[in-house]
């Protein structure tokens, strides 16, 4: 369960903090 969890976090991450930092710097 928890490795389906860590697996899941490692391939969104990449994918969502260019975003989330991008909102950030914009705000």
């Amino acid at each position: 369960m928890s490795l389906a969890i860590g697996g899941i976090l490692l391939f969104a991450l990449p994918l969502v903090l260019p975003s989330y930092l991008g909102a950030v710097c914009l705000s």
